[in-house]
């Protein structure tokens, strides 16, 4: 048998899908200072503190821009992500519900809220969000990384196997510098009784993570079945 992935855990691999903004704390400082009810200027600030790793002024940055509008969908997705990282799961659940309600069309807030199921273990939800958020931007690699991992543990059932090898290879496609959706390729193949490719995989894998012991298991685990006779 070969390390899985405790799915509770893969909500810490949701990374946070936030705008990335290059602009100075101190310009959106002085512009919340100088006007008042600035919405556009309190929602830049809290994206600025929460890249200078300032989670607690970004989240007062974020309550106040909704303060001011309600509706503002990038602060309702940032500060629901906040939320999360705090482990406050039910409260980023309803932001992000509501930033869905607000803005369908965006498959960020499904991403987000499907890391937030996982979370939860709620994980048919889960899986339903990341299928969204899919059908809106095919390329998303962390939904095609999460949907993967989630297919992956299901060892005897081999559809749900294949979809996964489907999901990584996407991925993998998008981003194929990740360690991580290397090893959830292997462990699917492995499933399927694919050891030559699954062996491929964890070996891609450990090339870029030497140091995970997991694959590095996974790889001798598949090593001796093919040597069994």
């Amino acid at each position: 048998m070969i390390a899985a992935v405790a799915l509770t855990a893969l909500a810490a691999l949701c990374w946070r899908q936030t705008a990335r903004w290059q602009n100075d704390a101190a310009l959106w400082t002085h512009a919340v200072a100088v006007t008042k009810d600035n919405f556009y200027a309190q929602s830049k600030l809290g994206n600025v503190l929460e890249s200078q790793h300032d989670p607690a002024g970004a989240e007062k940055a974020y309550r106040e821009a909704l303060r001011i509008y309600p509706d503002g969908i990038e602060a309702l997705n940032n500060q629901g992500n906040l939320l999360q990282a705090r482990g406050e799961i039910d409260e980023a659940i309803a932001l992000q519900r509501r930033s869905i309600a607000l803005f369908p069309g965006w498959h960020t807030p499904y991403y987000n809220l499907g890391c937030s199921l996982l979370q939860k273990g709620a994980f048919a939800e889960a899986e339903a969000c990341f299928l969204k958020a899919l059908e809106l931007a095919p390329d998303d690699f962390g939904s095609c990384n999460n949907l993967a991992a989630l297919l992956a543990e299901n060892p005897g059932d081999h559809d749900r196997l294949e979809k996964s090898v489907r999901y990584a290879e996407r991925a993998i496609h998008v981003r194929p510098e990740s360690a991580g959706i290397h090893a959830t390729l292997g462990r699917a193949l492995y499933y399927l009784g694919r050891l030559d490719e699954a062996e491929v995989a964890f070996r891609r894998s450990l090339a870029l993570d030497p140091s995970n012991s997991d694959v590095r298991q996974n790889l001798d685990a598949t090593i001796r079945r093919k040597a069994a006779p």
